[in-house]
C-alpha cells in the first residue's frame, strides 16, 4: 500500500469506479458530500495522504471544501487532486488558486490516475523531507547540541529582542556555572563531565517557564532569561533553589563535590541589550565563585560577597593539574582553593586581609630533585608557623619524602597520585573546629 485515499463525490458509481482502481495500490476511504469530507480530514489525526474531490455536489461544493480548507491547519497539509468533467480553463485558474495540486478528468482512465495520484504523492513527500531537512538544519542552528538548548548566538539574539521590545517591563537574567567542573573531567574522565552539563542542562530547563530562554553557552556555563519578572524575589528565589539542588542532588547521579554559582543582573537600569545585561551578571557569578562557590551573588550588591570572602582557603603551591583538580574537588565548597606558584604568591596570599588559611599544599611529587630547595624556602616564612604544611611527594620517591620530613616544616605528608578518600579525611582533620 502507497498510502490512504480519501474519494469525495456524490456520486456512488464514481466512488465504486475509483475505489476498483486504486484498491491495489492504496487504502480507500469513502465521502459522499464536502461537510462529510471535511469532517473525516478533522478527525483523521493526520492519516490521510492525499484527497481525490469532486467540484460539482449539492450542499457543500468542492470549491467550497477548497475554501474552508486554506483555513484548516491539518487539511492544508494534504494534497488534493480534483474530479471533474470541465476543462474550462476558468475552472483550474479558480483551483489552483485554491491550492489544488492536479486535475483528473471524468470518465476517469485508470492509467491516468494512478500515474497522476504517484506524481502528486512523490512531490509531496519530497518536499516534507526537505521540510524536515530545513527544519533540523534550523534546529542545529539555534540549538546546542549536546544539550538542546538554545546555544549562545540564538540567546544573545532573543534576549535582544526582547529587551528592545519590551524593555520596560522587569527580566532576571541568570549566569549558571558549574562548580568544581574541571575536576569532574580530570578525575572522573569527559564522559562523567559531559552527564554532568547534561544533568545541570536537564535541571535549568525542567524548573523554568516555558516562556523563559534557558540556553548554553559554553563548556559548563549557562544562562537563563526569566521574562516579565513580577517581584525580584521570584528570581532571587528561584536561583536559590537550584543552587540548593545542586548542592543535595536528590535527583542527579553526578558527582558529590558538583555544585552550581549563580550571578543575578535585572534588567531595571535601561538596559536593552544583551551583552550589557550579561557583564553585570557575569561579574556578579565572578563574585559568587570568589566567594566560595555554591551560592547567588547579585549585580548591585557587592556587600554580600565582601562578607562572604571571608571564609576558608587552601593554598595549593603545585605544577600539576590533576593535583590541584583533586585538591578543588575533595574540599568541595566550604574551603576555597587559591592556586599559588611562587614565594611572592604565597606572601601575597596569606598577606590578603580576612584570608583564614585551612592549610598549604605543596606538591613536590614532580620535581626532578628531593625538594629540599623548596622546604628551605618554607622555613623562611615565619607565617607558616601556625599553618599546616602538607607536603605532597611522589609515592615511591623516598628521597622526596625524607627531605619533606627531616625539613622540620611539615604537618603532614600525602603520596601522588593523591588517593581521593585519604585526602577528605586528612582535609578534614586539618580543618579542624573550622570546618
Amino acid at each position: 500500500m502507497y498510502g490512504t485515499v480519501l474519494i469525495v463525490d456524490d456520486s456512488k458509481l464514481q466512488r465504486m469506479i475509483l475505489k476498483e482502481i486504486l484498491k491495489d495500490s492504496f487504502q480507500v476511504i469513502e465521502a459522499a458530500g464536502g461537510q462529510e469530507c471535511l469532517d473525516i480530514v478533522e478527525h483523521s489525526n493526520g492519516k490521510i495522504d492525499i484527497v481525490l474531490l469532486d467540484l460539482v455536489m449539492p450542499e457543500i461544493d468542492g470549491f467550497e471544501v477548497l475554501r474552508k480548507r486554506q483555513e484548516s491547519a491539518i487539511f492544508r497539509e494534504i494534497p488534493v487532486i480534483v474530479l471533474t468533467m470541465s476543462e474550462a480553463a476558468e475552472d483550474q485558474v479558480t483551483t489552483f488558486e485554491l491550492g489544488v495540486n492536479e486535475f483528473i478528468l471524468k470518465p476517469v482512465n485508470a492509467d491516468i490516475a494512478i500515474t497522476r495520484i504517484y506524481n502528486v504523492l512523490k512531490s509531496r513527500r519530497r518536499f516534507e523531507t526537505l521540510k524536515k531537512e530545513q527544519e533540523a538544519w534550523q534546529i542545529k542552528a539555534e540549538n546546542d547540541e549536546m544539550t538542546g538548548l538554545l546555544n549562545k548566538a540564538t540567546v544573545e539574539r532573543m534576549v535582544d529582542d526582547i529587551l528592545l521590545d519590551i524593555s520596560e517591563r522587569l527580566h532576571a537574567l541568570l549566569v549558571v556555572d558549574i562548580d568544581n567542573f574541571k575536576a569532574v573531567n580530570d578525575l572522573h574522565g569527559h564522559q562523567m563531565g559531559d552527564h554532568t552539563i547534561c544533568a545541570v542542562a536537564d535541571l535549568l530547563s525542567a524548573n523554568f517557564r516555558q516562556s523563559d530562554i534557558v540556553g548554553r553557552i559554553g563548556g559548563d556555563e549557562f544562562v537563563v532569561l526569566m521574562r516579565n519578572v513580577e517581584d525580584k524575589d521570584i528570581a532571587r528565589q528561584k536561583a536559590e533553589e537550584i543552587i540548593r539542588r545542586m548542592k543535595y542532588k536528590r535527583e542527579l547521579s553526578i558527582p558529590d563535590n558538583v555544585t552550581v554559582s549563580i550571578g543575578l543582573a535585572f534588567s531595571d537600569g535601561g538596559e536593552t541589550d544583551y551583552r550589557t545585561l550579561f557583564q553585570k551578571a557575569d561579574e556578579a557569578l565572578y563574585r559568587s565563585k570568589k566567594a566560595g562557590k555554591a551560592r547567588l551573588a547579585e549585580s548591585g550588591d557587592e556587600q554580600q560577597s565582601v562578607e562572604d570572602e571571608s571564609s576558608l582557603s587552601a593554598l595549593v603551591w603545585s605544577n600539576s593539574r590533576n593535583i590541584h583538580s583533586t585538591i578543588e574537588f575533595i574540599s568541595g565548597n566550604y574551603v576555597r582553593v587559591v592556586d599559588i606558584g611562587s614565594k611572592e604568591a604565597l606572601n601575597a596570599a596569606l598577606d590578603k586581609e580576612n584570608c583564614q588559611v585551612s592549610a598549604v599544599y605543596v606538591d613536590v611529587s614532580a620535581r626532578q630533585d628531593d625538594g629540599t630547595e623548596v622546604w628551605e624556602v618554607l622555613k623562611r616564612m615565619p607565617k607558616l608557623s601556625e599553618i599546616p604544611v602538607v607536603a605532597i611527594c611522589q609515592e615511591g620517591n623516598l628521597a622526596q619524602m625524607k627531605a619533606a620530613v627531616v625539613s622540620d616544616t611539615i604537618s603532614d605528608l600525602l603520596l601522588a597520585p593523591l588517593e581521593p578518600e585519604l585526602l577528605r579525611r586528612r582535609m578534614h582533620y586539618h580543618l579542624g573546629d573550622n570546618r
